[in-house]
């Protein structure tokens, strides 16, 4: 099975929500102002709810509430109020999968999200929302191989389990993945930073593709998920450097995440509970 054909297997999955992609469309349109990306947002109520809570969370800090979404996108960014609308209707589109452990996928990756956009505050060309949303997304091709083939992924680490896969179904998780946000035209840096988070950087995006990689293996470590499988999966050093993780640095690191990582999960509507 080629990545492409397991995506296909699911049509629901064919284009992302179309609140979503009126709200993009009129983002990139040259003079568009803060008040018609508002509107636009506005008009999905649960989208906008979702990037409202997520404006008021630990992801920003503001010392006062954001009450309305016009106030949200002038705050926050129409830019980084997009990247968080994009997170919320990914989660969306895959509701009511039937794909059990989604709960878990999403957590794990609300933690690698958070991770990842740590990371990114020390990098002076990095974007931390887009960077949190490729942490977010990074596994987002297990569930497409769950709902496609009706079997969970192997369990185990990183090179492990993608070679599990691969002798599975003849293509693993982050391939998959990377040929859904393809399809979905999104961004090539988040592309190739979903396709590449088991595989060194690839020279267009490295630094993305090594955020994730390396805020996976943070992510894995800290077990917010409640997945317990043991020590941080393995980096390469490329990696490290890249995401200009300092050793010294990473339990004040890993303080930060476990400190927002419940009330971004309840943002995002992964608060604890079972699947």
């Amino acid at each position: 099975m080629t990545p492409e054909e397991a995506v296909a297997r699911i049509p629901r999955l064919e284009a992302l929500p179309e609140s979503y992609q009126r709200l993009q469309t009129i983002a990139e349109r040259p003079h568009s102002t803060a008040e018609e990306v508002a509107a636009a947002l506005s008009e999905d109520q649960g989208l906008a709810s979702r990037c409202l809570r997520l404006a008021n969370s630990p992801l920003y800090a503001f010392p006062s509430r954001i009450d309305t979404v016009a106030r949200a996108v002038a705050v926050v960014g129409t830019r980084q109020i997009c990247q968080l609308a994009l997170a919320g209707s990914v989660i969306e589109a895959f509701k009511d999968l039937g794909v059990d452990g989604l709960r878990r996928m999403w957590r794990h990756g609300i933690a690698c999200a958070l991770t990842a956009r740590q990371l990114s505050l020390g990098l002076r060309e990095a974007s931390s929302e887009r960077l949190f949303v490729a942490g977010l997304l990074h596994d987002v091709g297990e569930a497409v191989l769950a709902a496609a083939t009706g079997l969970a992924s192997p369990v185990g680490d990183g090179e492990e389990r993608i070679a599990s896969e691969r002798n599975r179904w003849g293509c693993d998780h982050a391939q998959v993945g990377a040929c859904l946000l393809a399809r979905w035209n999104l961004p090539d840096s988040l592309v190739d930073a979903v396709g590449r988070h088991h595989q060194a950087p690839c020279s267009c995006h490295a630094v993305d593709c090594a955020v994730v990689s390396a805020a996976e293996g943070i992510a894995t470590a800290l077990a917010l998920d409640g997945n317990h499988l043991g020590p941080a999966l393995p980096v390469m050093a490329e990696c490290w450097s890249l995401a200009g993780v300092r050793i010294e640095a990473l339990p004040a690191l890993a303080e930060e995440v476990e400190r927002q990582f419940e009330e971004v999960a309840l943002a995002l509507g992964m608060e604890r509970g079972d699947g």
